[in-house]
């Protein structure tokens, strides 16, 4: 009899559990989510609302797929569980049973948490859901305030600004991404956004959401005592890990599921990956918690992998992740902390683009590398990383790892060159 693998969610962290185990294996496979009926790139949203894609164009996969990779699919809710039946329960009044349960249930938009953030005009930006409230929301709109300093707030802001509403972005850091960039690349976003008519305000905290009639948003108020006028409010402030299902069902919770190395919970034959996950203690993933798309695919690989024979504890490789800034760029491998600096970093930049190498002070091997405009080349970077390379070396050979994008602007690769012997001595392009 088939092994039945059931996987609550059908974001890329499920999905690519699925796919894998249906690589190796002949399991049984029911995905259920309620989000979507289909797997769509989340980062596209924003695209949706400005108009260059359709929601069919964010599907990953064709409709045909799921079926050609007998996945079967359940457009519901699960509720409740009964571990020692092995069966769950839709909203919809299904009862699956399963051998194999894999909790994959993605994040949840973290609340404001202030007077006034269930007004109307007031809106998260994580779901599909969320994306069509916005559209909404915003037909007709004037002016908007954007609460929070991550990525999510500025795709916020270049969504609104695209359809000609007056931006406003609140943060509460003294400068961008305060906690995970360094100040030179901070300064070139904070540029960026600012090109683009918008009036990013560092330093403020919001008090309140205000109404005119007790019902519709007209702005917010912040600690301050500064208020700005709006007609929509969006609430980018981080998104936790959704843990509603497994904690309703007993299964042990922190901050997020609480999984070892194997991604096994606490519950017999009871998984987890992705955003919603917690590993129980440090060391196993680059952080205790990783909501990055990227680490959803690697932890739904690995956990494909022991469920298909193969136990294998989660490899998290060399840290990666990109983003977009408007017209900005940006990629990381690696360490790159936020208080880099000339002690233990190399920067390159012309005041519009950068790229930072981070070493170790006391045996000069790389450690990261960020960009700002420049795309760098994945294999190459963490090439060096993974060898323990010296910096002096890789400045030397910087030029390997940079390549151009056709119609962009492009880099002058002879000025990468070494220009001072100590790697402690900033160099600058010329």
């Amino acid at each position: 009899m088939r092994e039945k693998i059931v996987i609550i969610g059908n974001g890329i962290a499920g999905t690519t559990v699925a796919r894998h185990v249906r690589k190796n294996s002949d399991s049984e496979i029911i995905v259920v989510g309620s989000e979507s009926p289909f797997l769509f790139a989340r980062t596209a949203l924003m695209y949706v609302y400005m108009g260059s894609l359709t929601l069919t164009d964010i599907k990953l996969y064709e409709d045909w797929f799921w079926k050609k990779n007998r996945i079967q699919l359940r457009y519901d809710t699960a509720s409740t569980a009964d571990f020692s039946a092995k069966t769950i329960r839709l909203d919809g009044g299904e009862s699956l049973g399963y051998d194999r349960l894999v909790l994959a249930t993605g994040s949840r938009p973290n609340r404001l948490s202030v007077p006034g953030e269930d007004l109307v005009g007031v809106s998260a930006f994580y779901s599909l859901g969320d994306l069509e409230r916005i559209q909404d929301l915003t037909r007709g709109g004037r002016k908007a305030v954007v609460i929070g300093g991550g990525l999510i707030g500025v795709e916020l802001a270049e969504m609104l600004v695209s359809r000609g509403i007056q931006v406003t972005f609140l943060v509460r850091e003294a400068r961008y991404l305060e906690s995970v960039l360094p100040a030179e690349e901070s300064e070139l976003i904070a540029g960026e956004i600012r090109s683009h008519g918008i009036n990013l305000v560092f330093g403020e905290t919001v008090a309140a959401v205000t109404s005119r009639n007790g019902r519709t948003v007209s702005g917010v108020r912040t600690e301050s005592g500064e208020t700005y006028e709006a007609d929509f409010v969006g609430v980018a402030i981080g998104v936790g890990p959704n843990v509603e299902f497994a904690a309703r069902n007993s299964i042990p919770v922190s901050r997020g599921i609480v999984v070892n190395e194997f991604f096994e919970t606490q519950v017999p034959d009871v998984y987890a990956v992705g955003d919603c996950v917690e590993f129980e203690r440090s060391g196993i993933g680059h952080k205790m918690i990783e909501q990055l798309w990227y680490a959803a695919s690697r932890h739904g690989i690995a956990l494909a992998s022991n469920l298909t024979g193969v136990p294998v504890p989660y490899d998290r490789h060399v840290f990666y992740n990109s983003a977009k800034f408007f017209e900005l760029e940006y990629q990381t491998y690696g360490s790159v902390p936020a208080d880099s600096d000339e002690r233990n970093s190399v920067v390159w930049s012309d005041g519009h683009r950068l790229i930072r190498i981070v070493f170790d002070p006391a045996k000069n091997t790389v450690l990261g590398f960020s960009s700002l405009g420049v795309r760098m080349r994945q294999a190459k970077c963490v090439e060096w990383i993974q060898n323990g390379d010296g910096v002096q070396d890789v400045v030397a050979r910087i030029h390997q790892a940079l390549f151009d994008p056709e119609f962009t602007r492009r880099l002058d690769r002879q000025a990468f060159r070494v220009q001072q012997v100590n790697p402690n001595v900033r160099a600058s392009v010329s």
